[in-house]
């Protein structure tokens, strides 16, 4: 006798006979079987059943759901970043990116004005992994006027190996 959580899946005795659970095989031989239940978007039970003489052996399956990927929910303070998970685009926070392989994957978040944000996150089957980093405001570079003078005039002057001008005279 087999029943399955939730019934209506297939049965399969000894890889032959199969029938849909609730399920009672009869008239068989004394001895050991192999049972296997199966059904669509769960993992398959399996299961070997000692069968003896005048006794009805009984198997209940709860079967376990099929999940194989997880998700990743991406906020941002401020929101509005464009979300990179391994280096593809996937829409601007806030965002859920779905359909991930369980493991490690890299995150980067942009947005003008701001410094990029990476960093990793561990997704895991069957749940969703949340993310809500805070943008660091983008330091804007400061400039200033320097003067060269160098006597005698004329000597060229480089800025970071770049050659800017020449001197003036020092007057």
């Amino acid at each position: 006798q087999v029943v399955s959580t939730p019934s209506g899946a297939m049965v399969t005795l000894d890889r032959s006979q199969s029938a849909n659970t609730p399920y009672t095989f009869s008239n068989i031989p004394v001895g050991s079987h192999e049972v296997s239940v199966y059904m669509s978007g769960y993992q398959t039970f399996y299961t070997s059943v000692s069968v003896n003489e005048g006794q009805t052996a009984s198997v209940n399956a709860v079967l376990q759901p099929v999940v194989t990927t997880g998700t990743l929910s991406v906020s941002s303070s401020p929101s509005g970043a464009a979300v990179y998970v391994d280096g593809i685009y996937q829409g601007v926070t806030s965002t859920t990116v779905g359909n991930l392989v369980p493991g490690s994957h890299s995150v980067r978040l942009t947005k003008a004005g701001y410094q990029d944000w990476t960093g990793s996150v561990s997704i895991s089957a069957g749940s969703t992994t949340y993310l809500n980093p805070t943008l660091v405001v983008e330091q804007q570079p400061q400039y200033a006027t320097v003067s060269i003078s160098s006597n005698p005039s004329g000597a060229s002057v480089y800025g970071d190996g770049v050659y800017v001008g020449q001197t003036r005279s020092g007057s």
